[in-house]
């Protein structure tokens, strides 16, 4: 998380793994980046990262696990 808010805040370039595992996260910096008082930002970054991971699991998972259930599948 703090990568990532470094990469945001100081333009500062990750390469290999650490890149590629930041990017993801960069959307909850930008959102955390409005929200946050100063001194703030990577557990702001935290906070919004899971509340949008949660998002994404609530949006794509709840019709897959929804779904037997209309069905009337017994799990």
């Amino acid at each position: 998380m703090a990568a990532a808010a470094d990469l945001v805040e100081n333009d500062t370039l990750y390469g290999g793994s650490i890149g590629d595992m930041i990017q993801p996260i960069i959307p909850a910096v930008l959102t955390a980046r409005r929200k946050a008082r100063p001194g703030d930002l990577v557990e702001g970054v935290i906070e919004e990262n899971v509340r949008q991971v949660v998002e994404r699991l609530k949006r794509y998972l709840e019709p897959v696990l929804l779904e037997p259930q209309r069905k009337g599948a017994n799990g």
